[in-house]
């Protein structure tokens, strides 16, 4: 046995009994976990309300209805599958999600079809409170049996590399740094001829590779590794010729560029294989739900603050002449440039015609005394929701420069366009980490704007965004703002 992993000469046997485990592991329990948590949240919290368990069908009809519904929100999101039943906090993050979305459309169903005076209020959100803690202790057991059975030899495959020194230890750093616990490295097979140096790993190192079929054989491979270069078709072949006939998969490991390139991954068009050096950032379903998150957001933000933007309005007439609103043209998604608007804060609109565009700065005398205060709070930022509803920028997101602002940037900065990949933002990653207001004249301000609007670009999703709105309000108050 090498590496922790069991001699298996029964390589049948073993695929069989990893394939059931892996199905009841991936499946069964975290669904089971899921209904058995919501309906026993509501029972739970019924028994507590009236201290019997003799409730209306009503009651038993919603609990069942929510509960399906809701696994089957958590199987589109693809949160069954085994891969990322081991990442707890990314299961509790899709759990709150789609819990969240869940009860959102029960109620909505309730209230449209003239059912919802049948239930109690408390009841409802009571459960919604238990229902999320429930699923949450559901996901930590599911968590913990995943990585039992992950540990288990059982589920591990046995794998062997083949291939030319440089290109083995290559492909031994990227397990190492990955920790890929699905694979046990049994051993590896140098193609030297027993001249090359010797690698850096604990994994056995053999050179005789006119054994790698008896090999196979007898310690039940799973898997084999080859790291020939895609050109090398002659060595490719050779080991196609000799392994295929063995119940064994048979990899070739990508280029050397694919261990260069992050976010690196295969995809698959017209029967080729090719690797992904650049990914578009959001595509399909991501675009769908940004947009609705928008327009459903801006409804309710429209909602609740048009009668402070009307405040604002007047306070700002009376202060001094000049428009209520001006419009500034900004750099937008993929380099179209758009207006922004913004309450006026100063005492002449800025012209962004003018070739030398001014920041405001503190102090700056041609803030108005209300405008002072508005920047401070990010207030004059307001009617860009009105951007946000005709789709020219998005809630969150990178924010939008004067086009004279992007062109410098752009000369000074190499990745400062990567911000045009996706809308432009009210808010956005960077400000809440205190990159907002004036730049300093280093540009070291702006560099650390840009790795940061990138990162949220590279790891945007809903809960980000919902994260990133919500520690808005608590970072308006931020003096970088003039």
């Amino acid at each position: 046995a090498w590496n922790g992993c069991d001699s298996v000469m029964d390589n049948s046997n073993n695929s069989g009994i990893r394939a059931i485990i892996t199905v009841y592991a991936s499946i069964l329990s975290a669904v089971f976990c899921d209904l058995f948590a919501i309906v026993m949240a509501g029972l739970v919290v019924f028994f507590s309300r009236n201290g019997q368990m003799e409730m209306d069908g009503r009651y038993v009809m919603s609990m069942v209805l929510v509960s399906l519904f809701m696994v089957l929100l958590q199987a589109f999101s693809k949160q069954y599958h085994f891969s990322t039943l081991g990442h707890f906090f990314n299961q509790a993050k899709w759990a709150l999600i789609s819990w969240t979305v869940t009860f959102a459309l029960v109620i909505n169903l309730a209230f449209l079809g003239k059912v919802s005076d049948h239930y109690s209020r408390i009841w409802v959100g009571e459960w919604f409170l238990g229902g999320l803690v429930a699923l949450w202790v559901g996901r930590m057991l599911v968590y913990l049996i995943y990585w039992r059975l992950h540990s288990s030899t059982l589920l591990r495959q046995r794998a062997i590399i083949i291939g030319p020194p440089e290109r083995v230890q290559k492909m031994i750093a990227v397990f190492d740094a990955e920790r890929e616990k699905s694979v046990c490295l049994v051993a590896i097979f140098l193609e030297d001829n027993g001249q090359g140096p010797d690698l850096q790993t604990n994994v056995p190192i053999y050179r005789e590779i006119d054994q790698v079929m008896a090999f196979c054989q007898q310690e039940g491979i799973d898997r084999v590794f080859l790291t020939h270069s895609h050109d090398d078709e002659e060595a490719i072949e050779h080991w196609l010729g000799k392994l295929r006939h063995l119940p064994v998969h048979i990899d070739l490991a990508p280029g050397l560029a694919y261990y260069t390139r992050p976010n690196r991954s295969m995809v698959h068009v017209a029967g080729l294989s090719m690797l992904s050096l650049v990914k578009k950032p959001m595509s399909g379903g991501a675009i769908l739900i940004k947009r609705l998150e928008d327009i459903v957001l801006f409804l309710v933000g429209i909602l609740t603050i048009f009668p402070l933007m009307l405040l604002i309005a007047v306070v700002i007439h009376f202060e001094s002449p000049g428009p209520v609103v001006f419009r500034q043209k900004r750099g937008g998604f993929n380099g179209v440039s758009f207006f922004v608007y913004k309450f006026r804060t100063m005492y002449d609109a800025p012209a962004d015609s003018s070739p030398n565009l001014l920041q405001a700065t503190r102090h700056d005398a041609r803030v108005t005394r209300v405008g002072h205060w508005l920047r401070r709070l990010s207030l004059d930022e307001l009617p860009q929701l009105f951007n946000v509803l005709k789709g020219e920028m998005s809630l969150v997101g990178p924010r939008p420069h004067a086009i004279q602002h992007d062109c410098q940037y752009a000369r000074e900065i190499d990745s400062y366009l990567i911000r045009h990949k996706i809308k432009p933002g009210i808010t956005g990653w960077a400000q809440i980490n205190g990159y907002r207001g004036q730049t300093e004249p280093s540009g070291m301000g702006m560099r650390r704007r840009v790795e940061h609007d990138i990162y949220y670009i590279d790891h945007w999703s809903l809960f980000l965004d919902l994260k990133i709105l919500f520690l808005t309000v608590f970072k308006v108050f931020n003096a970088n703002a003039y």
